[in-house]
């Protein structure tokens, strides 16, 4: 597996004493070779030069390898993706019970937003674990904005992780922001960490950025932090449902996003793990 499943033993306990097998950017060949794999799993258009070179060379090493490439985090292709990963395991009606699961969630979010008019929708600044590095059209968080309803005020820039200027987010006014930790400098909290407080940290120091006492999420108190093990991966409707209930919370008193995240760890990953006691995901919770 690779290097990132064992170093969260919390949420992948099953693959402790597994073979290292480096990091989409770093791969382990000889481990790689030495364990003799029927099949590899690659990301399908996230650092495709470096799943296309990983390929290239273990193909080499062992012509017989059979590669699967799946991205697992971009919402349009997930069902088809799940559907695939099934019939390849022979978990067939896992994959359709989980989908169905799944669909419950971002349907009750697409039935509620979807009489709002594009105009009228909360206005979305995110930015990831590194300042002022936000997302553009066509990447994974500019759609899992929208699909919470929300109006991503970096949308019309072309490069899909943009480097933001901070005067542009002041004029540009949004009425939400969002963080994302979980990365880069800000590693903390996800499933090995309780500690909420580093998510209020992260929070203040935003609101505290020069000048941005003039952005209306900072003065309507609309700074919310969540970390990427919600909203960055397989995971993501989970990030969607605390979006939604931000952006509208008028709309979505009944809706729970924790009761989801319990049920897909319980149910669907079969970790005894409890939220209550343990983890930090959002901020404010």
């Amino acid at each position: 597996v690779s290097k990132y499943t064992l170093e969260d033993p919390t949420y992948f306990p099953e693959y402790r004493g597994k073979a290292n097998l480096g990091s989409t950017w770093a791969p382990d060949y000889e481990q790689a070779a030495a364990v003799r794999p029927d099949a590899v799993f690659l990301y399908a258009t996230i650092s495709q030069s470096s799943c296309d070179e990983i390929e290239e060379t273990l193909s080499s090493i062992d012509p017989g390898i059979r590669f699967f490439r799946f991205d697992s985090y971009r919402p349009t292709a997930y069902a088809d993706e799940v559907r695939t990963m099934g019939a390849l395991l022979g978990k067939e009606e896992g994959a359709e019970r989980f989908l169905a699961f799944h669909g419950s969630v971002m349907d009750t979010v697409a039935g509620r937003i979807a009489s709002i008019p594009a105009d009228e929708r909360v206005s979305v600044y995110l930015e990831n674990w590194d300042d002022y590095k936000s997302a553009g059209n066509g990447s994974g968080y500019d759609e899992k904005i929208g699909l919470a309803g929300g109006r991503n005020i970096f949308a019309d820039t072309a490069v899909e992780y943009p480097a933001v200027d901070p005067e542009a987010v002041i004029s540009r006014n949004p009425d939400v922001i969002v963080k994302i930790v979980g990365a880069g400098e800000l590693v903390f909290g996800g499933y090995g960490d309780d500690d909420p407080a580093p998510f209020e940290e992260v929070t203040r120091a935003i609101e505290d950025r020069p000048v941005w006492d003039r952005i209306d999420a900072v003065r309507d108190g609309r700074v919310h932090v969540i970390h990427s093990d919600v909203i960055g991966g397989p995971e993501y409707f989970i990030g969607v449902a605390y979006m939604a209930k931000w952006f509208y919370p008028d709309l979505f008193p009944d809706l729970d996003p924790r009761a989801v995240h319990q049920q897909y760890l319980s149910e669907f990953q079969r970790l005894d793990y409890d939220l209550e006691e343990h983890g930090a995901f959002v901020y404010p919770v």
